[in-house]
């Protein structure tokens, strides 16, 4: 059995819990969570989107994601309105959530300043480039999980897959 210590997703998830616990007391201060702040985060980036392409960015299951849609909605923090793309509608960041976000910006730049001082500017970006990286490949993995299962145990693929 691998050690906790050396398991790179046990590693990763205290790693992202660390960062929530130590920007949830100023989130809570200016009325929203980390789900709600990923969600302005993105759309400030990204622009208005679809519920299934901003339920990736977030990483929030898009049944759950909608919930806290219609929730931020109605906190006026976020706006939706149809994309021009048949019934589809598009969800986009109302000045209310630009607030917020810009209230919790100086926070979140210090939690990034953390990795910068500890690992450097070579070491952060080579970090980004490796998540990147990462994340793509679980991207494959998900789409081929058979391929990859089979090649792991060194099991023959069945003639289907």
């Amino acid at each position: 059995m691998t050690n906790l210590n050396d398991y790179l997703p046990y590693l990763m998830r205290r790693m992202l819990a660390r960062i929530a616990d130590g920007i949830a007391p100023e989130l809570a201060d200016i009325g929203i969570n980390h789900e709600r702040w990923r969600v302005l985060t993105v759309l400030h980036q990204l622009g208005a989107l679809p519920l299934n392409e901003l339920a990736n960015h977030v990483s929030i299951n898009t049944s759950t994601l909608s919930r806290l849609i219609d929730r931020m909605i109605r906190e006026e923090l976020i706006d939706r309105a149809p994309s021009g793309v048949g019934r589809a509608v598009a969800i986009s960041l109302a000045a209310k959530g630009e607030e917020k976000l810009e209230a919790i910006t100086p926070m979140v730049e210090s939690i990034s300043d953390v990795a910068l001082n500890e690992l450097g500017e070579e070491g952060v970006e080579r970090l980004r480039s490796d998540l990147r990286r990462l994340y793509d490949a679980f991207d494959h993995y998900a789409a081929d999980r058979a391929a990859y299962t089979n090649a792991r145990f060194k099991k023959p693929l069945s003639p289907a897959g």
